[in-house]
């Protein structure tokens, strides 16, 4: 399937269909998430690296068109959202999606993100100003630092190709992302000390080898998988032998070491991309998937905000205080709640979005009308 800027296998869409699924599993305690958390976040950078088109680090031009672009997919919606919770927060205070009470802290179900104060308008602008460059995200919204790190990583593996395409070295490419992967790790080691921004420049560094990953695997994606079955049983088995020698958490800087990181990342994209391959024969699953994988923003975006439906049914079943509402990301997860929250963490955004789709294409449709009576008149 030959789309605008980048030719893109449907097979892209459902990865990243299964991935938001997987990360909504994963924040509603899914029993098997520690093999979810090997390469959940780690595809979506790859998928990216996928479908970037070469043009882009082509010319100064070319590169200015894609930070534009990017702007407006990643950097959008991400201001979007963070204003709108921002808004909202001392309203979400109130009926306690946050909390400010300082006896929810010794009931051990809340972490640090879940308690927050009631904010006046000089920390609201301070807030803003960091959202700016994708940092602090409201804490419903922690998911969305994927989005900051995905814009980051773009830019600077297009900058870095554009630099050596002008200097005709393009292969020494590998070697750089290589580097950057050891200074991301040594970083979150705390080997290499950066203040303030340590963290998110670890993250960055990091993930940008696999988006290097991802343009390499374009042009082999199809060659190896004559044998989906095969690859699929092999590559889950690895995974399971991965998971008995340690974890990964992209969004902590969390992993044993490089190489690890790196296994686990492309063992889970290849795994994925076999079990697409079984979903593109059921048209309806084919459907569904590629739905998810299209309006992954809005689920990152709104997914913990649904858990709470399913927290406050809980506080009703169990008899407890509303405090538990603002328990981050869930509150029980035992006896299967963790598929409820799960359901509800992927229907609820696609509801919503769906909601919000149509009132927008409303109003577009309502502007147009008016615009062409207006020229009409002045005829």
């Amino acid at each position: 399937m030959v789309q605008k800027d980048f030719k893109k296998s449907k097979n892209i869409d459902i990865i990243k269909g299964i991935g938001i699924i997987l990360v909504v599993l994963g924040h509603a305690y899914f029993p098997l998430r520690k093999y979810i958390y090997l390469f959940h976040v780690a595809v979506f950078f790859m998928t990216a690296g996928y479908c970037n088109n070469e043009k882009y680090s082509s010319s100064l031009l070319s590169f200015i068109e894609l930070f534009i672009k990017r702007v407006k997919s990643l950097w959008v919606p991400y201001m979007i959202y963070n204003l709108i919770f921002l808004l909202f927060q001392n309203i979400l205070i109130k009926f306690h999606i946050y909390t400010d009470d300082y006896q929810s802290l010794s009931m051990g179900f809340l972490s640090n993100d879940g308690f927050i104060s009631i904010i006046g308008m000089k920390d609201a602008i301070v807030i803003i100003m960091k959202s700016v460059f994708f940092i602090n995200s409201r804490p419903l919204l922690g998911g969305l630092w994927f989005l900051g790190g995905l814009f980051y990583v773009t830019i600077l593996y297009n900058l870095i190709d554009l630099i050596l395409v002008k200097l005709k070295i393009k292969k020494l490419h590998i070697i750089i992302s290589i580097v950057l992967l050891l200074i991301g790790f040594f970083i979150s080691k705390g080997t290499i000390s950066i203040p303030f921004f340590g963290k998110f420049i670890s993250i960055v560094f990091s993930c940008e080898i696999l988006f290097l990953v991802g343009v390499v695997l374009k042009d082999h994606m199809s060659k190896i998988m004559n044998k989906p079955l095969l690859i699929l049983v092999l590559s889950c088995s690895i995974l399971i032998i991965l998971s008995h020698f340690g974890s990964i958490s992209i969004g902590s800087t969390h992993f044993v070491n490089p190489l690890f990181f790196l296994s686990a990342s492309v063992v889970g994209f290849v795994f994925l991309w076999s079990l697409s391959i079984f979903i593109l024969r059921v048209e309806l699953l084919e459907k569904v998937f590629i739905y998810i994988g299209v309006n992954t923003i809005p689920i990152l975006a709104l997914h913990i905000l649904s858990f709470k439906i399913i927290t406050l049914i809980q506080m009703h079943v169990f008899n407890e205080s509303a405090l538990v509402i603002s328990a981050l990301p869930v509150w029980k997860f035992d006896s299967y709640w963790w598929l409820l929250y799960s359901i509800v963490g992927v229907s609820l955004p696609l509801f919503i979005n769906k909601i919000f789709t149509r009132i927008r294409n409303y109003v577009f449709f309502l502007g147009k009308n008016l615009r062409m009576k207006i020229t009409s008149l002045k005829r």
